[in-house]
């Protein structure tokens, strides 16, 4: 007989022997749910949400990156997010990075976290504890399109009377870690928010108090270094004495 002629059915027929295979076969089955209710009823599982794929710091969470899975409810951990604060985590920022398949917890969401919210939490990522967090006036950055992770020069112009009016970058590319949402109109609403070290702080809000600060947006890329002695207002005169 050929193996191209050979079929169960065949074996059905020819073999007394397999409806005792076929039988034990069940058995197994029958026998493989048994076991894995069994564990389960000695182990429940819960439904947990999870990452369905790898989350960044900042990144917004939305219903599309999250999945169900079911884990053994003895190991999962206490503040993990459930139907009772889902709704509340929909919208809000990943504190940290969440990797596929991981649990969604209460501290992984910036808002929900005991220990602060996004601003903090990418404050944090500068990897610089002693820098703080400030916001610059709206319209410092009018006209730009600024984003969190872009960099900016921070420029402070002040008057001190008689034509001594003075400009120059205080903070050269100061790191953004938050942008108001561009509401449809011309400007955002409030200011960008740059991450400084404590002496830039002091310089910059020397700056907001006696005059004005604006900012310059730097290009994609590690930033050259600069240097600036600013300028006066008489030197900008005169230099346009001189060419007339």
């Amino acid at each position: 007989m050929g193996f191209k002629k050979f079929s169960t059915n065949s074996f059905r027929a020819s073999s007394p022997g397999a409806a005792f295979i076929l039988g034990a076969m069940i058995c197994a089955i029958i026998a493989g749910v048994l076991v894995i209710n069994a564990l389960r009823l000695a182990a429940p599982t819960v439904p947990v949400i999870v990452a369905k794929k790898d989350i960044e710091p900042g990144q917004t969470i939305t219903e599309e990156m999250l999945d169900v899975k079911y884990y053994p409810k003895a190991i999962l951990p206490g503040d993990r997010i459930t139907g009772k604060n889902f709704d509340n985590m929909i919208g809000r920022h990943a504190r940290t990075a969440i990797a596929a398949g991981d649990p969604v917890r209460m501290r992984h969401v910036a808002e929900l976290a005991p220990g602060g919210g996004t601003v903090a939490a990418r404050l944090s990522l500068a990897g610089h504890p002693e820098w703080r967090a400030i916001s610059l006036p709206a319209e410092a950055s009018q006209g730009l399109e600024v984003e969190p992770g872009d960099r900016v020069d921070i420029i402070g112009t002040i008057d001190a009377g008689d034509q001594v009016t003075t400009s120059k970058v205080l903070v050269w590319a100061a790191p953004v870690i938050h942008a108001p949402r561009n509401t449809g109109e011309t400007d955002r609403e409030g200011g960008i928010v740059v991450a400084l070290k404590p002496a830039d702080v002091e310089r910059v809000f020397l700056a907001m108090t006696k005059g004005e600060v604006l900012v310059a947006l730097n290009p994609l890329g590690e930033a050259a270094g600069q240097h600036s002695t600013g300028v006066k207002l008489t030197e900008i005169l005169a230099t346009q004495v001189e060419g007339n």
